[in-house]
């Protein structure tokens, strides 16, 4: 179900690349995250939400992946070995 991502030919990254990529992403920052690290991306362009600042505390990893998938987002966290168990939290088709 989950496949690796190819390695682009041209690994040079430039600045202002990375930077136009980071104003494009859209993360939700899982609620082990924290807020300090949420207001460094944010300041730097990052469209962030955070489970911790809208009231998220507590619930379990399927309602983030289930969030983080319906809003087209990527998924901050470190506890990332919860989210990669395919029988607790499948890959919505």
């Amino acid at each position: 179900m989950w496949r690796r991502l190819p390695v682009p030919k041209n690994k040079e990254v430039s600045a202002a690349t990375t930077a136009k990529d980071m104003r494009l992403a859209r993360v939700y920052a899982d609620e082990d995250i924290e807020d300090g690290a949420v207001e460094w991306l944010r300041a730097r362009g990052v469209n962030m939400k955070s489970a911790r600042e809208l009231g998220h505390r507590g619930k379990p990893d399927s309602f983030h992946a289930a969030l983080v998938f319906k809003q087209r987002r990527f998924l901050l966290t470190k506890n990332g070995k919860h989210f990669l168990d395919d029988q607790k939290l499948p890959f919505p088709s």
